[in-house]
Order: C-alpha cells, then structure tokens, then sequence
C-alpha cells in the first residue's frame, strides 16, 4: 500500500519538474525573441538627430505664419522632466521621453496657427496643456487600432508621440515614431496615410509650403490647395469682390496666393502686412461672402 500510495506523488512531482522546466523553455524563447526584435529596430536616428529635424522643420515655419518670437528651443541638456506631462510620460518608453525632453515647441500664440488642417502643435512644456494631453494621448492610441511601420511591423504606442493633434472631421494627427524616425498622418473620421520617412515628410510638408498647396493663416484653418491650379494672369481685387459664391472658391485662394507672394512669400514673408491685406479684403464682404474659416482652437 506504501508503494503505491507513493506513486501518484512521483508522477505529480515529475510532472510538475517537466511543466517548470517548459516554462524555463517558454520563457528563454520569449526573451530570445525580444532580444532579436530590439536587434531588428535598431533606431536609424538618434534622438538627437530626430530633434534637429523637427527643429529645422519649425524654424522653417517660423519665417512663414509661425512667429519666431514663439519658437521654444530646448537647453543643450534638455527640458526639466518636470516640464513635462507625467500621464504622458508613464505611457512612453524612455527613449521617447527622452526625445520629448530635447524637441523644439511653439507656445500657443494668441490667435491660434496651424500646421495643417484642423491641426495645432502639441507644446509638451505648456503646464497648462497637461491635462489636455494626457487624456488626448490616452484616448487616441485606445481607440486608433493597430498602427504599422513602413515594413508592416506593429507599431508600440510607447514609441509614438503626437506631435500635432487634429480635432474635427479631415483634421489631421501627425504622428513620430520615435523608434524608426517614421511619420504617420491620421485624418480624424476619415483614414490612415501611409507612414513616410521623416526626413521625406517633412520636404513633402515645406514643398506643399512653398508652392501654397498649404495656404495657412494666424487665427484661421490652413487650407489644402493642391486643387487649386496656379492663375495665369494677374488677379484684380475688384473680380474678387465680385464673387457671389461663399468664400472659398478657386479665385479666393489664387488670390491670397498672390498677395502672399508680393508679400515676399515664402523666403521673406512680410506676415504681418499679407495677413492683414487679406483680412481688409474679406471685411468688405463678409456679410455677403462670409469669410475665411476661423481655427475653432
């Protein structure tokens, strides 16, 4: 009976051996796997390197609509991790804290201006924004679905920092993968673009400038124009205000355009005077034409 009874112990205890020593297995093939995938992203940029391209995009924007007076550089070691917002940075991994402590902002200008459309800069230094961000980053990535890289790899919400959020319908998310140096654009209700390198993205997004294919303006949404076909003949102020149409049409944007570009635009853009050119012509008829869309933030 002492033989026997002995029996069901020796099999569970060599059963019990058997499955630990699977787990060991399991988990050595686990941590082997992380260890390949860490090796297989191996981050084409430093931090340093994705900061100074993101600084050259907003020095860029600061000779255009941007006020340079705006643009925050970060101290060589750094922002303060207390200038950050901590909801935010739990959720991150230390790399793109890390990334965060060493890009550029702008503070949030009186009237608000735009990178896109329906689009704002993120200012992850403004303490009063902290909130804001936080449950806007939380939000976003639990409800955005899977996310992937150029090659078709899933992306890591801990590795992807908005730079710009994007509210309303067609308004835009510009997303950095601080992992690959990636950008992806989300279009709120309508699609995913295809994730670009971002030092390509960011040429597409100054080219788009230069040609007016983006026309922003301080206090109003930036408007996609590439469907506008450049004017062939100088355009009078008084065919403008001939329109009957709602503002907006094909001669509305050929026309800032050209005030724009007598404004120097883009390589010594007098702002200040295009801007307010453009929003004396509007005042004239703006009970009747209405006037170009103002930002909503």
């Amino acid at each position: 009976m002492s033989a026997l009874s002995n029996r069901p112990d020796q099999n569970e205890e060599s059963k019990s051996e058997g499955e630990h020593a699977n787990e060991e297995l399991g988990e050595k093939q686990e941590e082997s796997d992380e260890d390949e995938e860490e090796e297989e992203y191996e981050p084409r940029y430093s931090v340093k390197e994705l900061a100074e391209m993101v600084l050259d995009f907003y020095s860029f924007l600061a000779t255009l609509h941007y006020d340079p007076s705006d643009l925050k550089i970060p101290p060589p070691v750094g922002w303060p991790v207390e200038c950050l917002p901590k909801g935010v940075m739990r959720r991150k991994s230390p790399r793109t804290v890390e990334l965060m402590r060493h890009l550029p902002y702008f503070e949030q200008a009186e009237k608000s201006t735009h990178v896109h459309y329906k689009c704002m800069l993120y200012d992850y230094t403004d303490a009063t924004e902290h909130d804001h961000v936080r449950e806007r980053d939380k939000n976003y990535f639990e409800s955005v679905g899977e996310l992937e890289s150029i090659d078709g790899d899933k992306l890591d919400p801990a590795d992807m920092l908005i730079l710009a959020w994007g509210y309303e319908s067609g308004g835009h998310y510009l997303l950095l993968d601080a992992l690959r140096g990636e950008m992806t654009v989300d279009v709120v209700r309508y699609h995913l673009l295809s994730p670009e390198p971002i030092e390509d993205f960011f040429s597409d997004l100054k080219e788009a400038y230069r040609s007016l294919k983006l026309i922003p303006c301080p206090g109003r949404e930036t408007e996609e124009a590439a469907w506008v076909p450049e004017g062939g003949q100088r355009i009078e102020q008084s065919a403008v205000l001939a329109q009957e149409d709602k503002w907006g049409t094909e001669l509305d944007w050929q026309f800032v355009r050209q005030v724009y570009r007598e404004h120097g635009w883009p390589d010594a853009f007098r702002r200040k005077e295009a801007v307010r050119a453009i929003e004396d012509l509007m005042a004239l008829k703006a009970e009747e034409r209405d006037t170009w869309e103002e930002a909503f933030y």
